[in-house]
């Protein structure tokens, strides 16, 4: 149905969940549902990164992306955020890293839609060239993700916050 393609948006859903997976992981390794689910994502994600990514060879000599780039890219991506879940990384508590993982999820909000406008509007109306507007378009959704946490997410987070946590009535 496209109504549900649209709000439950399955070509993204495994990566969602594999990261709810991971964080279950995270809170107790142990547990055998949680790796499940990871691990289930993980095929379900690489289904459907090569069903939207693959090019056959002759399509585009330029964009030809085989399905073994495009699986190796996924089990990267689970890889790396497993790699934090277990804690093999908390030895690297530098300042930066706070500011990254507070822009993480606003970034992820703005970065597709939002970037190809930018995209659009650099290269093919003003001809910035491509790593100027790589470069510029990375810099605009980064200040758009941050304007986010700060003037949105930090305001309405305690109020959110304060308006759950009041018994029903």
């Amino acid at each position: 149905m496209p109504l549900l393609d649209i709000v439950l948006m399955p070509e993204y859903t495994p990566y969602f969940v594999g990261g709810i997976g991971l964080y279950l992981v995270h809170r107790d390794r142990r547990d055998a549902y949680a790796w499940g689910i990871v691990a289930v994502s993980w095929l379900i994600g690489q289904h459907y990164a090569v069903q939207r990514l693959w090019h056959a060879p002759d399509a585009h000599g330029f964009s030809y992306r085989g399905a073994t780039g495009i699986v190796l890219v996924v089990t990267l991506g689970f890889a790396a955020v497993a790699v934090i879940a277990l804690g093999l990384l908390h030895w690297a508590d530098w300042r930066w890293l706070t500011v990254a993982g507070a822009l993480t999820y606003p970034f992820y909000l703005v970065h597709e839609h939002l970037g190809w406008v930018v995209i659009e509007a650099l290269h093919r109306r003003l001809g910035i060239p491509s790593y100027g507007t790589f470069l510029l378009t990375v810099l605009a959704m980064l200040t758009l993700a941050w304007l986010m946490n700060r003037y949105v997410e930090e305001r309405l987070t305690p109020k959110l916050r304060t308006a759950l946590s009041r018994p029903g009535p």
